[in-house]
């Protein structure tokens, strides 16, 4: 085996070092950034909660100044169900991606 051939494959040895390492820094860059994105999912979706049970709390407060008996008309209202049901949307959404994160910083 002449020098050439050394060279050759050292730099083939250098190569596949170089490519696992940029393969490793990807997976890793992308791991990372995956997390920072859940984050701050969780708290747009947080903020989107509060929103939403404020219009609830509004929603309550008109039917109750409009009626005296606004219990039955809480079940019956359209405008709450809606609500209710977006709540249940974003509490969902919170928990799962709450549990992907855990996940994530688990391995």
């Amino acid at each position: 085996m002449d020098i050439r051939d050394k060279i050759e494959q050292c730099g083939d040895i250098v190569f596949d070092k170089i490519s696992t390492f940029q393969s490793y820094v990807k997976d890793t860059f992308n791991q990372t950034t995956r997390g920072v994105v859940l984050t701050y999912n969780v708290q747009e979706l947080q903020n989107e909660k509060d929103r939403l049970m404020k219009q609830v709390g509004r929603r309550v407060m008109i039917l109750r100044k409009n009626n005296s008996d606004y219990s039955s008309l809480i079940q019956e209202d359209t405008i709450l169900k809606k609500l209710f049901y977006k709540l249940d949307m974003i509490e969902d959404q919170i928990e799962e991606s709450i549990n992907e994160r855990k996940m994530r910083l688990k391995t």
